[in-house]
């Protein structure tokens, strides 16, 4: 356990390396903990009750916001423009640019590709009950409120996890997940920046045109 030094000695790091040099906006310094260690990119937001826990491989890209009551702690990196929400919690994981993980979530033992949405409720089972697993999720995937995702698993890009599901399978790109692993048969998702994310039948699918 981290023994945390006295509250004004942690508002001096704070004001000195993080608002100060590196222009990191803090909304509320008294009730934030922010470990001296990690790296903390221009312009990115800090919102209160949020307790960044980690070691000097730990860092945070440019304008990103985290929090309020957001928990990172071990190693951790994440990428630019992402967004860490309420009572999200991120372990050991790193997140690519420009993903969201808006609130109420459990991120361990992950890597996660850039521009993917993860829902509400969303928990990585990443240990066993013996052992920490892996979960890999690649770019553009969307995963819905309170799907769980069990460990160790890959999830390739633009696949779609409906919400609720239980994914313990590999799931190969463009697939959408329902229920337990159950790969929807004749659809295939797919992401584009305006639209967000969709279904489409395989004969629609962007990718045949």
């Amino acid at each position: 356990m981290q023994n945390f030094p006295p509250k004004l000695s942690q508002n001096a790091i704070i004001a000195e390396k993080f608002i100060i040099n590196s222009g990191v906006i803090v909304i509320d310094p008294d009730s934030t903990w922010i470990s001296p260690d990690i790296n903390i990119g221009h312009g990115t937001i800090i919102y209160p009750n949020s307790y960044l826990i980690g070691d000097n491989r730990s860092f945070i890209g440019e304008n990103c916001e985290i929090g309020p009551n957001a928990f990172l702690r071990d190693s951790f990196g994440i990428g630019n423009r992402v967004k860490i929400g309420f009572n999200a919690e991120v372990v050991r994981s790193f997140i690519g640019s420009e993903t969201k993980i808006p609130h109420f979530c459990h991120i361990g033992d992950a890597t996660i590709g850039q521009c993917c949405n993860i829902a509400a409720g969303t928990v990585f089972c990443n240990y066993n009950g013996n052992k920490k697993q892996i979960i890999v999720i690649g770019n553009y995937v969307f995963i819905g409120s309170g799907a769980n995702l069990i460990a160790p698993v890959t999830i390739a890009d633009y696949a779609y996890i409906a919400a609720g599901a239980i994914v313990s399978k590999d799931v190969k790109r463009y697939s959408v997940v329902i229920g337990v692993n159950k790969v929807l048969k004749g659809k295939k998702s797919y992401y584009q920046p305006l639209d967000g994310w969709r279904i489409y039948p395989i004969n629609e699918h962007p990718t045949c045109k």
